[in-house]
């Protein structure tokens, strides 16, 4: 049975996959549509894209994706520890 992620992303569909790309510098990206598939060393995940109604903030209106993970030969610490390295990369500070 996969062990699937799921996290709202504050981004555009093209700004997400950018951001996994710096997120992974050493592992290859593929994919099709919404799905994007992450390969190399590591762990095999398959990412898919729903994009959400925008967030308003004011007048801001913020894009939204909710991205799912989804691993299918992974143990739970390795689905966590994935994700740990996902949000360590991506992480703003602000200040």
């Amino acid at each position: 049975m996969p062990i699937t992620r799921v996290i709202d992303v504050q981004a555009t569909e093209e700004r997400f996959r950018t951001m996994l790309a710096d997120a992974f510098p050493d592992r290859e990206l593929d994919g099709d549509g919404r799905v994007i598939r992450i390969g190399g060393e590591g762990t095999s995940v398959s990412v898919h894209l729903q994009e959400r109604p925008d967030l308003h903030r004011g007048s801001l209106e913020l894009p939204m994706e909710r991205v799912e993970f989804v691993f299918d030969d992974a143990s739970e610490a390795e689905a966590d520890a994935f994700m740990e390295s996902y949000r360590e990369a991506t992480m703003r500070t602000g200040g």
